[in-house]
């Protein structure tokens, strides 16, 4: 009898646990979404007006060579207020300072996007029909994709596109970032 007692209180007190543990993970999981409800409340959306990359930037001989900028936030220059400041812009007066030609610079970077509105990007660059306007590109993606935990291996089948659709097209190089 005394076994018996004894197996009860076992399961008694295995139960009255696991319900507790039950219960703080419950309460944890709880207040970890308060925490990200209270920042998005205190954080909101943050107010950028983009600066104004679109245009010939450096100098040099020749006709202009024709960039495009494609990609997310950090392709469109997020949170930096003057043109100079842009990857864009700053890739673009390399690339110029190196070729000693102008660059026209096209940017069509969008806050937000991921490696599957790329071909949407190249859309709106007139990028189409195997034609590019497009000596180089340059492509920042990526960030967004982790955030929406997409896999990998569909991130890079919409980059392999994009990229496929660049290079089908007649622009001569690409850097992904």
């Amino acid at each position: 009898m005394l076994r018996a007692a004894r197996a009860r209180r076992i399961a008694a007190a295995t139960a009255f646990g696991g319900g507790g543990l039950t219960l703080v993970g419950g309460g944890t999981v709880a207040l970890l979404h308060l925490q990200v409800r209270l920042a998005r409340n205190a954080i909101g959306r943050t107010r950028w007006d983009r600066p104004q990359t679109d245009g010939v930037h450096g100098r040099g001989e020749g006709p202009p060579l024709h960039m495009l900028m494609a990609g997310d936030s950090t392709a469109a220059g997020f949170a930096v207020e003057e043109a100079h400041q842009t990857p864009g812009v700053m890739l673009a007066r390399g690339l110029s300072a190196a070729a000693e030609r102008p660059v026209r610079l096209r940017c069509t970077a969008v806050p937000g996007a991921s490696s599957a509105s790329q071909e949407q990007q190249l859309e709106r660059a007139g990028v189409r029909d195997g034609h590019s306007p497009y000596d180089v590109a340059v492509v920042f993606i990526g960030a967004n994709d982790v955030i929406r935990r997409v896999s990998p291996n569909e991130a890079v089948s919409h980059l392999r596109s994009a990229t496929g659709t660049l290079v089908g097209a007649g622009t001569l190089s690409l850097i992904h970032i």
